[in-house]
């Protein structure tokens, strides 16, 4: 008797913890609900609430006469702060260095001249020298050309990769980016086109997408990378981002993004073709837009996003495509 009761209470003392501790995501399993888990984010990858020094335009670009603050940051105050806020537990290290903005000044330096694999900061570095470069008036053109041969028009992709299936949104918001222009809006406006021109019959698609060249996926990116979504292969136009769900962020990606846009705007041009006397081929065939022709239809435009809002790498490749040579 006396050892059942000591195996009793043993018992107890494990399977009181337990239910504690496994009880409430039981709970939550047979309730149907998905257990939510709670992301802690440390400090060092935590913005600033605010800044030191806020007067003028921050940052403030090195020599452009502007007084710096009474009170320079101490170099071995900064240092010791940073350390702290850098060691990291794990195997991730940290390299940077701080400047003074004013003066060039390096105010500290962790290893900042050791070469490592850049990550997805480099984006916002490529973003501000595409800015620099193209200049923030540049338009991704999405246009609709008349082809040589009767009832045949080419969808040319101008090296849009964020546009929308459906209408065009936010044009008067420049804030917009994801679904700025529609292949929607671009079809209807196709479709009044070749209604005004008289097209009857069937109207043929061709897809222009040599605004490129080279290949359309890097050797240097790894299947895995592929597979995950990270990168996909890059086309001159494409639907947010030549994720395989609209509107998604994460997970497959179109294999052929541009075949793909077309296609969207092809059964968007198929349905807007309803009351305009035609019908559409919805079989796609690659081609070319031949110099000289006309975008008779008005085309969807796109200006160069005004802020670094895009957390993926084909607009950011997309831009570096843009640069000649």
């Amino acid at each position: 008797m006396l050892t059942g009761l000591l195996l009793t209470l043993v018992l107890a003392v494990l399977v009181v913890p337990l239910a504690f501790y496994a009880g409430p995501p039981l709970l939550t399993a047979l309730r149907g609900e998905q257990p939510q888990r709670q992301v802690v984010v440390p400090p060092y990858q935590q913005g600033p609430g605010r800044l030191a020094f806020s007067g003028g335009d921050f940052p403030v670009p090195a020599g452009a006469g502007q007084s710096a603050p009474d009170t320079a940051p101490d170099t071995d105050t900064l240092k010791d702060l940073l350390d702290a806020e850098l060691a990291v537990s794990g195997s991730g290290t940290f390299h940077g260095t701080v400047l003074d903005a004013l003066t060039g000044e390096v105010l500290y330096d962790l290893d900042g001249g050791t070469a490592v694999t850049p990550a997805s900061s480099l984006k916002i570095l490529t973003a501000a020298a595409a800015l620099s470069d193209l200049g923030a008036d540049t338009r991704f053109e999405t246009a609709v050309y008349a082809g040589n041969a009767p009832s045949t028009i080419v969808l040319k992709g101008g090296g849009d990769v964020l546009l929308a299936a459906g209408e065009s949104d936010g044009e008067s918001d420049g804030e917009q980016i994801t679904g700025r222009a529609g292949l929607q809006t671009l079809a209807e406006k196709t479709a009044a086109a070749l209604e005004k021109r008289g097209t009857g019959g069937t109207v043929r698609i061709r897809l222009d997408d040599t605004l490129f060249t080279g290949d359309t996926l890097s050797p240097a990116w790894s299947s895995e990378d592929v597979e995950a979504g990270e990168m996909a292969p890059l086309f001159p136009l494409a639907i947010n981002s030549a994720w395989a769900a609209e509107g998604a962020s994460s997970g497959l990606r179109a294999d052929d993004a541009a075949l793909t846009a077309a296609e969207a705007f092809a059964a968007a041009l198929e349905t807007a073709s309803v009351d305009n006397g035609f019908t559409v081929d919805t079989v796609i065939e690659r081609g070319t837009a031949a110099e000289g022709l006309s975008s008779w239809p008005p085309w969807n435009r796109r200006p160069f996003p005004n802020r670094c809002g895009i957390c993926c790498s084909p607009p950011i490749t997309t831009w570096l495509r843009h640069w000649p040579g």
